[in-house]
């Protein structure tokens, strides 16, 4: 199930969990549809991150240092501009039809932590995250972090921004 429908499905009964992100974890509380057990912050930080192709890196480098100058610009207005981006996310949800008040959205909001770049643990966490899929059969093999992560498109946005 897709994350869009999971407070329809807390609504209507036909779950009773959900495994989320924010802002559906908050709305769904603030509508007392669900309580909070547990902030998965707490066990997994659930990076994002941007996936490309070696294919793509290679013909299209200048696009995705852009692509990254847009994520730092993004980060910088989270943590200047507050307002404005809550404001905006906001208008998103709503206009797809979520009701939920701006204290709600905040707060959800609160919870997200923007800060493109590459941690110091990012190479443990990806590590273990592998050995556990190798171990399952999920994957053939742990892959070559040197190739897998490339840091230095980063440093070129950051350089360049």
């Amino acid at each position: 199930m897709d994350v869009n429908n999971m407070i329809a499905a807390l609504a209507a009964k036909t779950v009773d969990v959900m495994v989320n992100v924010e802002p559906y974890n908050a709305v769904a509380e603030a509508d007392g549809l669900a309580t909070k057990v547990m902030n998965y912050w707490d066990v997994d930080k659930m990076p994002v991150f941007m996936a490309a192709t070696p294919d793509f890196l290679a013909k299209s480098p200048d696009a995705v240092v852009s692509y990254l100058k847009a994520w730092l610009a993004v980060a910088k207005d989270f943590k200047e501009s507050p307002t404005k981006v809550a404001d905006a996310i906001y208008a998103f949800y709503t206009g797809k039809g979520y009701t939920m008040s701006q204290e709600t959205f905040r707060k959800a909001l609160s919870y997200v932590d923007v800060n493109p770049g590459f941690p110091g643990d990012l190479k443990p966490y990806m590590q273990e995250q592998a050995e556990i899929l190798l171990k399952e059969r999920k994957i053939a093999a742990i892959p070559d972090w040197g190739k897998a992560l490339r840091p230095d498109f980063m440093e070129k946005a950051r350089a360049g921004a």
